[in-house]
């Protein structure tokens, strides 16, 4: 344990310390620079070591090591980390900073869901994500645009909601701002006397990019029937309605080819479903459904097609696809 007046001595050397490395910066002495923490101190000048050693009363060289102990315990005190350590931090700071920024990535998927107005009837919920937009088009069920006039959601804090003005406003934007977050929205139509409400449902699994609504009534901007090829009864099922939607109509169903742009075909046994922008002609077919310019039509599987094209009738060709690929 030093005595007392040895101890005033060490303070007495610290605090001339840092008024020397003031004056380091002149380099009077000679010798290489001490080496601190990786960084190079200036040495110091000759007046100032001269003063600590009077001070001190000790020898020069004791008084060096001091000096530099000192020196070096500020410079460590003052950069904690050695820069590989600053590196590594850098590295687990990012990934850190990655993982919560980008969130669940749920799987997409387009959706037709058809509205019917008797009472009691409930539509299904719809499929959104926090990070992701989804798309609600109304339709009549002639395929043609419907006019949305007002929207209303039941919690407009943790969603956002919009209608594009540009073209037809059939469109409804839908985004939740929060994860798990579930709510209602409200849309009235033009012309359309009773409001339709939907769930808003929140979904880390899977979200609706865009679903195709479908009232079941001809709306402002119906379109009327062109050709009647066949039956065309009222009811639906669900593989057409998949169909419709561009995704395979069922799990034994596959897709086939065919020599006509925008239009896709599926093959079921004997079964054909055919989704095109066009108007199937012949042959006959069992059901339809229409939405946002497309027809998807059920029919026996038949190699050639008679379609109209801009008002042209055009023979198209369907085939399978060649499974060998």
């Amino acid at each position: 344990m030093p005595s007392n007046g040895r101890t005033s001595g060490y303070l007495a050397a610290a605090i001339l310390a840092i008024s020397a490395a003031r004056v380091f910066a002149s380099g009077d002495a000679g010798g290489e620079p001490p080496a601190v923490g990786g960084v190079n101190l200036p040495p110091p000048n000759r007046a100032a070591k001269e003063v600590l050693v009077r001070a001190n009363g000790l020898p020069a060289t004791k008084m060096q090591e001091d000096q530099n102990s000192f020196s070096r315990a500020i410079v460590e005190s003052g950069f904690a980390m050695t820069p590989q350590q600053i590196e590594q931090f850098k590295t687990v700071w990012q990934a850190s900073a990655l993982a919560a920024a980008t969130g669940p990535r749920p799987e997409a998927k387009s959706s037709l869901v058809r509205v019917s107005l008797s009472p009691g009837s409930l539509p299904p919920p719809l499929l959104v994500g926090a990070g992701f937009v989804s798309a609600l088009v109304f339709t009549d069920s002639s395929g043609a645009p419907w006019p949305i006039t007002s929207e209303t959601l039941g919690n407009d804090m943790f969603f956002s909601m919009s209608v594009p003005k540009a073209g037809n406003n059939n469109i409804l934007l839908v985004a939740p701002i929060k994860l798990g977050a579930d709510t209602n929205v409200a849309v009235t139509l033009k012309d359309l006397p009773v409001p339709l409400v939907f769930r808003l449902k929140s979904d880390q699994k899977q979200v609706d990019y865009r679903v195709s609504i479908v009232i079941e009534r001809d709306g402002p901007n119906a379109k009327l029937p062109v050709f009647v090829a066949g039956p065309n009864p009222a009811t639906t099922t669900p593989e057409l309605l998949n169909a419709l939607a561009g995704v395979l109509p069922g799990k034994s169903a596959e897709q086939g080819r065919v020599d006509l742009p925008d239009t896709e075909v599926w093959r079921s046994g004997a079964q054909m479903y055919l989704r095109s922008k066009y108007m199937l002609v012949s042959p006959s077919w069992s059901s339809q459904a229409s939405a946002q310019g497309y027809t998807a039509w059920n029919l026996l599987w038949t190699p050639t097609l008679l379609v109209s094209v801009n008002g042209q009738l055009r023979e198209v060709h369907v085939s399978e696809k060649d499974r060998s690929k």
